[in-house]
């Protein structure tokens, strides 16, 4: 459950407008509605207009909030911005909307209706106003988010849309023969090679060879074959800490954050891509629609 709360969470241009323009119109709706806290008793203009005020102040803070300091709070996190993040800022946020409701009362209702409190007692009644009103879109936000977070996707591969397709083909010769000195070596091809598996002190590289799949063994490390595999240029990651898998011969991928399964051309095998992975997966693919590309 704490790790729901870890989950980097985005929000684009629709997103952030969304969430300002529905916390106004949520507190005026709630308002005309439920008549909660006395915002309808001595007031100096009309009902309606007193909501719009409350709703307005709350449009204006959320914006602040969203196009403002939000952001000044993920450049200190580095860019690792976390729903448990989000929801703290946003309970602050909430309590600034209470506080600056506060104020409007003074403005918008005559004073028999704040004679009894102090700035700081009414401050408090309009941040549980507030905090009633929020608390159930902040809840089903978390829900979706929630339901999100562990909601499957599956994306199948276009081959002819991949944006390395046409790319030349790279080789990679591996010396093996401490395994068996009447084995030639191994020559990978960016075009042919599928995955890699880490078996012990050896390596297992899956590969398509003469029209079939055909499992080829060599003593080395994962980090190292890593290492030479890149310097060649083929379009690899290490996707978990005992898989490294050719982007280019990805068929689908399925699963949610906690991670992915990868399906391989001409391979009857699920390659895992660990929850540590995840992000930079996402960061080396992109997709519309049913259609997988390659950056």
């Amino acid at each position: 459950m704490l790790d729901f709360f870890k989950v980097s969470l985005e929000m684009n241009l629709k997103s952030k407008l969304g969430l300002c323009l529905g916390s106004g119109l949520l507190v005026f709706v709630f308002l005309i509605i439920f008549q909660p806290f006395y915002t309808n008793v001595h007031l100096r203009i009309p009902f309606v207009l007193a909501a719009g005020c409350y709703s307005m102040g709350t449009l204006l803070l959320t914006s602040y909030y969203v196009f403002g300091w939000r952001g000044v709070l993920i450049k200190m996190r580095k860019g690792e911005w976390t729903l448990g993040n989000e929801i703290l800022a946003i309970i602050v946020n909430v309590s600034l909307i209470g506080i600056g409701n506060n104020a409007l009362v003074y403005i918008i209702h005559y004073r028999d209706r704040i004679a009894k409190m102090t700035f700081w007692e009414g401050a408090l009644d309009n941040i549980l106003m507030v905090y009633a009103i929020a608390v159930i879109p902040i809840f089903i936000s978390i829900m979706v988010s929630w339901i999100l977070y562990n909601s499957n996707i599956l994306l199948e591969v276009d081959r002819s849309v991949s944006s390395k397709e046409g790319n030349s083909e790279r080789f990679l010769t591996l010396t093996c023969s401490d395994v068996d000195k009447s084995e030639p070596p191994i020559v990978l091809s960016s075009n042919l090679f599928r995955f890699a598996r880490a078996s012990g002190n050896y390596i297992e590289c899956f590969s398509l060879i003469d029209g079939k799949p055909e499992r080829q063994l060599c003593r080395n490390t994962l980090s190292n074959f890593e290492k030479e595999i890149s310097d060649v240029g083929f379009n690899i990651i290490r996707c978990h800490r005992s898989y490294l898998v050719n982007l280019n011969n990805v068929r689908s991928f399925s699963g949610n954050r906690h991670g992915y399964v990868l399906k391989i051309d001409d391979f009857n095998v699920k390659v895992p891509v660990s929850r540590k992975k995840v992000e930079e997966f996402n960061s080396r693919i992109s997709h519309d629609g049913n259609r997988l590309f390659v950056k």
